[in-house]
């Protein structure tokens, strides 16, 4: 499970999308993500950025500063490709207080 502290705006979340084990193209693909933090209100982020190569599958998103609140943030992404909308697995994330 990886881990982001409370309020840092240099926090990455980095997911390579698999189907079955192998590695979607995300080539011409638009992806949020919808989640909650601590059980709290549904929040959705744009702006993924889909890493090269787009067959590798692998997407990121930079939280802007002081966006994440301690808990726990569990959410999952909902890819469009070709106008089918796809959702992933359930993602969880500990977010841990700043000190």
């Amino acid at each position: 499970m990886a881990k982001l502290i409370a309020g840092d705006g240099l926090s990455i979340i980095r997911i390579t999308v698999k189907d079955n084990g192998t590695p979607v193209d995300l080539t011409g693909a638009a992806i949020v993500m919808n989640y909650r933090i601590g059980g709290g209100s549904l929040l959705t982020t744009g702006g993924w950025t889909i890493n090269s190569p787009a067959t590798a599958g692998v997407t990121q998103f930079q939280f802007a500063n002081g966006t994440l609140t301690a808990g726990q943030l569990v959410g999952e992404l909902q890819i469009t490709m070709a106008g089918k909308i796809g959702k992933t697995s359930k993602i969880y994330i500990d977010i841990e207080a700043a000190v």
